[in-house]
């Protein structure tokens, strides 16, 4: 349970602290009544959301994906196939060694991109957070991106 409650931990301290502007929620405890909560916030919170398809624990379609469609833009979510709870962390008796690897590779590529991106404010790393570079990543991972529009 202490992984589910660090997704929950990270939600409830952003919705609460100011200064974390960047969330990067995986496997997160939170659902759409927490989405709701960064809608006007100030300043603005910028949310990934990220969750496995073989999650038992944090079911995607049940909490991570109805997250993500809660909050405002700008908001993105990734769609590990086959990723599980435990993929996040260093172990997981269900995965492979590989398929360990490979959700981990993942998770890195796109909080590291979200990161850069919205820490470091480093414009070239959007190109790494589009539904385009997941397709070329790979059927293993899908990318969902909520933009500001642009006036």
């Amino acid at each position: 349970m202490q992984a589910t409650l660090g997704g929950f931990a990270v939600v409830h301290a952003s919705l609460a602290d100011p200064s974390l502007t960047a969330v990067v929620a995986l496997a997160a405890l939170a659902g759409s009544a927490d989405g709701q909560a960064f809608h006007g916030l100030r300043p603005q919170r910028v949310v990934l959301v990220a969750g496995g398809t073989s999650d038992a624990t944090i079911p995607f379609d049940l909490i991570p994906a109805p997250l993500f469609a809660a909050l405002p833009a700008p908001a993105f979510l990734v769609k590990i196939v086959g990723g599980t709870h435990s993929g996040f962390t260093d172990m997981d008796g269900r995965l492979s060694a590989g398929q360990l690897a490979r959700q981990q590779a993942l998770t890195r590529r796109y909080a590291t991109a979200f990161l850069e991106r919205y820490l470091a404010r480093d414009r070239r790393f959007a190109r790494f957070l589009t539904p385009g570079d997941a397709a070329v990543e790979g059927a293993d991972v899908e990318l969902t991106a909520r933009e500001q529009s642009r006036r």
